[in-house]
C-alpha cells in the first residue's frame, strides 16, 4: 500500500515564483485544473496535500511577469545560478520585504491553503526548507533585519510561526504539515545556531495541533514516525513493489534534476 501524496513546490502568489513552469495556487483557473489532478488521487483511493512554496531570492525577473522582482527578508543575494528559460542565470539581489509586505505574504499562504482546500487537496505542507522563503527567514546570513522580524532566534522565526498560524487558522491545524531543513546549506543557507533557532521554532509550533513535522533527512538521523521517499520513489515508479521484493532499485541521476523536460523524471526503466 502507498501512503499520501504530496505536489512538489506550488506558490502561492505570482512573486513567489522561482523556476519556470511551476504551478500555482493563487487564481481560480489554478483551483479548477488542480481539481482535476485531486480528483485521480480521489478515485484511485488515495490522499494528496498541496506543498505551497514562496522560493523567496530564489528566483530570476525573468521568471516573473510585470516587472516584479524576487523578494526576501533581506537584500542579500545568493550564490548560485537559477534554471530559466533561456538558460542558466545568475540569482540577483532580492527586495527587501516592508513589514506591510511580510503581513501581506502571510495573508498569501493562508488564501493559498483555502484555494488548495477547494481544489479538492487533503491538506497543505508549508516548504519551510532548502533556502527557500521561509528558510531564508530562520537563517542569520540571508536574514539581516534589525526589525521584528529578524536578530534574534526569536524574531527569524517570527515568520515561519505567522505562516504557520494563519494557514491552520484557515484550514484547521489538523490539514497541515511543514517541511524544515536545519543546517541544511542548500540555495546558499548557512545556520550556525541549529538547536536554539528550531527548537524555539518548534515550541512555539506545538500549540498550533499541526498534523506532523516533515524533516529532510541530513547528517544526524532522527526518531521518526513516518518515513517518506524523496528521490528513490523518483527513479522507481513502482517503488512498493521494489521494497516489497528486497529490489532491485534504478539510481536517481541528481544531474537531470531540474533539468526542464522529462529526462530524469518519467524515463526510469520499471520492474518487468
Amino acid at each position: 500500500m502507498s501512503g499520501p501524496a504530496w505536489t512538489e513546490g506550488t506558490q502561492p502568489s505570482v512573486v513567489g515564483q522561482g523556476y519556470p513552469d511551476t504551478p500555482g495556487l493563487h487564481s481560480a483557473e489554478q483551483v479548477a485544473a488542480w481539481r482535476k489532478v485531486t480528483d485521480a488521487v480521489h478515485r484511485a483511493g488515495g490522499t494528496i496535500f498541496a506543498q505551497i512554496m514562496h522560493t523567496g531570492r530564489i528566483g530570476h525577473p525573468s521568471l516573473l511577469p510585470d516587472d516584479l522582482h524576487p523578494v526576501a527578508p533581506s537584500a542579500v543575494p545568493a550564490k548560485g545560478q537559477i534554471h530559466t528559460h533561456e538558460g542558466p542565470k545568475d540569482f540577483v539581489t532580492p527586495r527587501e520585504l516592508t513589514e506591510a509586505e511580510i503581513g501581506q505574504t502571510v495573508d498569501d499562504f493562508a488564501a493559498a491553503a483555502r484555494n488548495a482546500i477547494a481544489a479538492g487537496f487533503d491538506g497543505v505542507e508549508l516548504h519551510g526548507a532548502n533556502g527557500y522563503l521561509i528558510q531564508q527567514f530562520l537563517a542569520p546570513n540571508s536574514n539581516r533585519r534589525t526589525d521584528a522580524w529578524g536578530g534574534s532566534a526569536e524574531g527569524r522565526i517570527r515568520f515561519a510561526v505567522e505562516v504557520a498560524t494563519a494557514v491552520a487558522g484557515a484550514i484547521g491545524g489538523q490539514r497541515v504539515g511543514l517541511r524544515l531543513s536545519p543546517g541544511n546549506p542548500y540555495n546558499d543557507i548557512a545556520e550556525d545556531d541549529v538547536e536554539e533557532t528550531y527548537g524555539a521554532l518548534v515550541a512555539r509550533l506545538v500549540p498550533l495541533g499541526l498534523a506532523y513535522l516533515h524533516l529532510v533527512e541530513g547528517s544526524d538521523r532522527d526518531l521518526t514516525n513516518m518515513i517518506a521517499f524523496g528521490s528513490l520513489f523518483l527513479a522507481n515508479p513502482d517503488l512498493p513493489a521494489r521494497l516489497a521484493a528486497g529490489g532491485p532499485y534504478n539510481t536517481p541521476d541528481p544531474a537531470a534534476f531540474f533539468g526542464g523536460d522529462h529526462r530524469g523524471y518519467t524515463d526510469y526503466p520499471a520492474l518487468t
